[in-house]
């Protein structure tokens, strides 16, 4: 009895082992997906933006930022980080200038922010909930150059 307990015991590991080796493992997926973070660790002073550039060049098609109404490939958002960037710059952010940055949601959020940091500059995030009170003390918090919304 124990042997026959044990043999199908061990079938079962030698079954599983077997699919576990056709199958990737899912580590395996999530370091071939964090792969391309890579090189923001080996230069840590390379933006966020630059990646994207990078990214566009490499992959203009590819989906970066889904959201319900409108989505981004990577070559649309460098289009719209660049289009910020300039922006910004019209506004006359430069770097270390802070712009207080006040936008829903959306991918253009994201679009903004990376285009007033590929100038150096520091965008301080405010919540479009803040009013009175809570959003002069917030403003006054990151002494921003510049105040856009």
């Amino acid at each position: 009895m124990r042997d026959r307990i044990m043999s199908e015991g061990m079938s079962g590991l030698t079954a599983k082992s077997d699919d576990l080796r056709r199958k990737p493992f899912a580590a395996k997926a999530w370091l071939k997906a964090i792969e391309p973070t890579s090189r923001i660790d080996a230069e840590p002073r390379w933006p966020f933006a630059d990646f994207v550039e990078d990214r566009a060049r490499r992959q203009p098609q590819r989906l970066t930022l889904p959201a319900n109404r409108r989505s981004f490939t990577y070559a649309e958002l460098g289009t719209r980080i660049n289009q910020y960037a300039r922006w910004a710059r019209d506004l006359g952010i430069r770097a270390g200038n802070t712009l207080c940055l006040m936008m829903p949601n959306r991918p253009d959020y994201i679009a903004c922010w990376l285009g007033i940091s590929s100038l150096d500059g520091t965008a301080a995030l405010v919540n479009t909930r803040l009013v009175g009170l809570s959003l002069a003390h917030r403003i006054e918090t990151v002494r921003c150059s510049c105040r856009q919304g």
